[in-house]
């Protein structure tokens, strides 16, 4: 799956009113990856449960699921197409960047979902004072790392942090960045410590598949 996806680059939102409160419940848990749903979609959940949710998976369990969700494809025909060397979305026949959420989930048996990545157009300002600085600022409350756009960027530019310092890489985090030369921005909701959990569950998985596996015959010695 898509070269186009791993452009996609996400973390785990709460519905607090400032910074200190998000640090406070940043903690990993269902009812916390319910708060920082993207789009509906939620860490934690399995593999199997996306594809019933429209998402379609690469063969490879260590490939991306995603899904289109720009509103133009309610009208219009929207594809992923690909040749030898690369891979983009069209918008009725025309290369077009699209909406799009890519979820990448635990290399484990369980494969559940501990990254939400969405790529949104057009790429613009991530201020305080710009139209997707006051939406986030609503329903996230303050950052709690803020960078202005750079200067002499004439389209937009901008990235956010919402994280605990506490917790660190094993916690929810979310990152909204809208830098760079890309079209898009991108909104990152990530959850190390569902891939740490299930690392560490797997390893045990594996240890028990391999005593299963013995023979139960010794042989001739």
């Amino acid at each position: 799956m898509s070269r186009t996806l791993l452009l996609v680059s996400m973390i785990g939102l709460a519905s607090t009113a400032h910074a200190d409160q998000f640090a406070k419940t940043a903690v990993s848990g269902p009812e916390a990856w319910k708060r920082y749903e993207v789009h509906g979609f939620q860490l934690g959940v399995s593999r199997a449960a996306l594809k019933k949710q429209g998402f379609t998976c690469g063969k490879e369990p260590t490939t991306s699921c995603y899904k289109i969700v720009d509103k133009r494809c309610d009208k219009g025909r929207c594809q992923l197409k690909e040749d030898a060397i690369d891979q983009w979305f069209e918008l009725n026949g025309a290369k077009t960047e699209l909406d799009v959420i890519a979820v990448t989930t635990t290399e484990t048996d369980s494969a559940l979902a501990w990254q939400i990545k969405l790529l949104m157009s057009p790429r613009q300002l991530l201020t305080k004072d710009s139209t997707l600085g006051k939406a986030l600022t609503a329903k996230y409350g303050d950052p709690v790392i803020l960078e202005d756009p750079p200067q002499g960027d004439p389209v937009g530019g901008g990235r956010w942090i919402w994280w605990n310092p506490e917790i660190g890489n094993n916690g929810p985090e979310i990152t909204v960045n809208c830098n760079g030369e890309v079209t898009q921005c991108s909104l990152v909701v990530e959850d190390e410590g569902i891939r740490s959990v299930e690392r560490s569950k797997q390893q045990d998985l594996d240890k028990q598949k391999v005593r299963k596996n013995q023979p139960t015959k010794a042989p001739d010695l």
